[in-house]
């Protein structure tokens, strides 16, 4: 996944998604899917981290690298997720309600996390990278907490998830696959007219 570019760019785009799935779980009340989620974020900037110390990255460096992380998440999802409205069709959602909400939850959100980054009054710089993580993990929860009390305050009853024909038939298809099979069947539809 990494790639050369700015700081941080590639894990934070990366988070981003998953930031958003954890806010649509928050939504329908499903605590151990968000908790999954959360765990792998954990585990994954632990990794991150390591790699970076390994590659003999200072902490100063470290610190400034994680900023930069939650900078990009957050400028992904603000622009890409609220302002785009990317992939806001196909979320498990009840009602364009609840549609809204996430999308508002992503965008502001997005805009904590961009703060975070680049607004030294808001966190100071000079901050360890664990700081830094823990400011991130507290906005990303904070946004949770407070999705899942709207889900509370209408008074709606969680509804059970509903599985695909393939899941239940425990099969995998790559939804990008399948997408570029029928692009390249339509392609060569008009190459052949």
């Amino acid at each position: 996944m990494a790639f050369v570019g700015p700081k941080g760019v590639d894990v934070g785009v990366l988070l981003s998604y998953p930031i958003m799935c954890q806010i649509v779980h928050a939504l329908n009340g499903y605590t151990d899917s968000v908790e999954s989620i959360n765990a792998f974020i954990i585990t994954f900037l632990d990794s991150y981290e390591e790699r970076m110390t390994e590659a003999g990255k200072s902490p100063d460096e470290i610190s400034d690298i994680m900023r930069y992380v939650v900078g990009w998440c957050g400028c992904f999802l603000f622009q890409v997720f609220y302002r785009l409205q990317a992939f806001m069709d196909t979320l498990p959602v009840n009602s364009e309600e609840d549609r809204e909400l996430v999308r508002d939850s992503t965008g502001v959100l997005g805009l904590k996390l961009t703060r975070l980054c680049y607004d030294d009054d808001f966190f100071a710089k000079g901050g360890s990278a664990k700081d830094v993580r823990q400011k991130f993990m507290s906005l990303v929860e904070e946004e949770m907490t407070g999705t899942a009390q709207s889900r509370l305050a209408s008074k709606r009853r969680m509804q059970s998830r509903k599985s695909s024909m393939l899941r239940v038939n425990n099969r995998r298809v790559s939804d990008a696959a399948m997408a570029l099979g029928l692009s390249m069947r339509d392609y060569s539809a008009y190459l052949n007219d």
